[in-house]
C-alpha cells in the first residue's frame, strides 16, 4: 500500500513538472508579431527573466520618442516574451530574450487591401469569429496578449474597455508611420 501511494505521488509530481515545462515551451512559441514601446519611463522599459514584475531585470529598452520596435515571440498572461528590439534607425537596442508587461507595448491599426475606412476587431483570433468592433485605421492600441500572428488589444469604450483580436494584415508595429 505504501509503495502504491509513493508511486502515485511520484507520478503526479513528475506530471506536474512535465506540464510546467510544456507550458513554458508553449509560451516560448505562441507569438510571432511586432509592436512598439509606449513606456515613457526615462530609465527604459524593464525586460525581466520571468513573466512577472518581481523577477530579475536583465535589461532595459531605452525610450525613444521616434519609436522602438520589439519582436514578440511568446506570451504568458499579460506578459510578452521578446527576442529583439530596434530603434527607428534599425539599430539593435536589446538583443536578448526576456519578458515585458504587455500594456507597455502597442500597435497601430492599418487598413488591408479591402474597401472601407475601418479595421475589424474579432472576438477570438480567427476571422470566423464575431466582429466585436470596427476600429479606425491608423489608431494606437495597447497590447493585452497575442496568439501566433494575432494580437489582442485593449479597445477603450465609454464605460471601460473591451478586448479584440487583430489579424497580422491589420497591425502596424511602427510608431512613426502608418504602414501604408
Amino acid at each position: 500500500m505504501k509503495i502504491t501511494l509513493f508511486a502515485a505521488i511520484f507520478v503526479l509530481a513528475f506530471s506536474a513538472i512535465i506540464s510546467a515545462q510544456m507550458t513554458q515551451l508553449e509560451a516560448d512559441s505562441m507569438c510571432n508579431i511586432s509592436a512598439y514601446v509606449i513606456d515613457k519611463d526615462p530609465r527604459g522599459l524593464n525586460v525581466r527573466t520571468k513573466p512577472n514584475g518581481k523577477s530579475k531585470v536583465i535589461g532595459k529598452i531605452p525610450f525613444n520618442l521616434d519609436g522602438t520596435v520589439v519582436d514578440v515571440i511568446g506570451v504568458d498572461g499579460k506578459w510578452l516574451k521578446i527576442g529583439n528590439a530596434k530603434n527607428v534607425d534599425d539599430e539593435n537596442v536589446f538583443s536578448k530574450r526576456g519578458w515585458v508587461y504587455a500594456p507597455l507595448l502597442a500597435i497601430s491599426t492599418k487598413k488591408d487591401d479591402s474597401d472601407g475606412d475601418t479595421v475589424n476587431a474579432y472576438e477570438m483570433p480567427s476571422k470566423g469569429n464575431a466582429v466585436i468592433a470596427k476600429l479606425p485605421a491608423f489608431e494606437e492600441y495597447k497590447l493585452e496578449s497575442c496568439f501566433e500572428s494575432w494580437v489582442k488589444i485593449v479597445i477603450p469604450q465609454e464605460k471601460g474597455s473591451i478586448f479584440g483580436w487583430l489579424p497580422l494584415e491589420n497591425q502596424c508595429p511602427l510608431a512613426w508611420t502608418n504602414c501604408s
